[in-house]
């Protein structure tokens, strides 16, 4: 779990409440990826709780500011500048770009409007690929979770990627979060 409180000073963007807990969950024996993703559900979940709880295990959890920039893919689907790196030195983050290998914003927002993409896009058409991309912004990372050495193994180093659409997270409905599997 998040303890909101310890991070507020740390989203400038005022996206997260500033008090009580984030705690994400994922059936790693499922191997499942998310990409089914309303099916995939039933693996993974983010709860909000109001309050504060004293919660047993877990690691301590460091955070500080760091900028974060688009992927290659990421800046093609929003027509932002290809430049800067994106830097990969740390193991969780939240909010910010992730560090990630495809449009992944793009395919929730495709499967928001219930297109199969599980055969690639060609088969959408362009004015609504248009509208999907410029939907696709409205996906805010909310957490990244990055394997550990002898501490946490998703998959073969792989990572976790948990997406929310601005509109829930400012409503605080977090049973509208998604998660993504990548793997090396």
């Amino acid at each position: 779990g998040i303890d909101l409180s310890e991070i507020s000073a740390l989203d400038k963007e005022n996206l997260l409440p500033h008090e009580g807990m984030l705690l994400f969950y994922y059936d790693q024996s499922s191997n499942s990826d998310g990409r089914g993703f309303d099916k995939d559900k039933k693996y993974y979940r983010v709860e909000f709780l109001e309050h504060k709880k004293s919660l047993k295990g877990g690691y301590s959890l460091r955070f500080k500011n760091v900028n974060t920039y688009p992927d290659m893919d990421d800046r093609e689907v929003m027509d932002l500048p290809i430049e800067g790196k994106n830097t990969h030195d740390y193991h969780l983050r939240m909010l910010g770009w992730p560090n990630i290998n495809d449009n992944v914003t793009l395919f929730l927002e495709l499967n928001r409007y219930g297109f199969d993409v599980s055969n690639g896009t060609t088969h959408i058409a362009k004015h609504v690929m248009n509208r999907c991309k410029k939907e696709a912004q409205k996906w805010v990372l909310l957490l990244e979770i990055d394997s550990i050495s002898n501490v946490l193994s998703i998959g073969d180093a792989g990572s976790l990627y948990f997406y929310i659409r601005e509109e829930n997270l400012k409503a605080r409905d977090f049973t509208k979060c998604y998660m993504i599997r990548e793997e090396c």
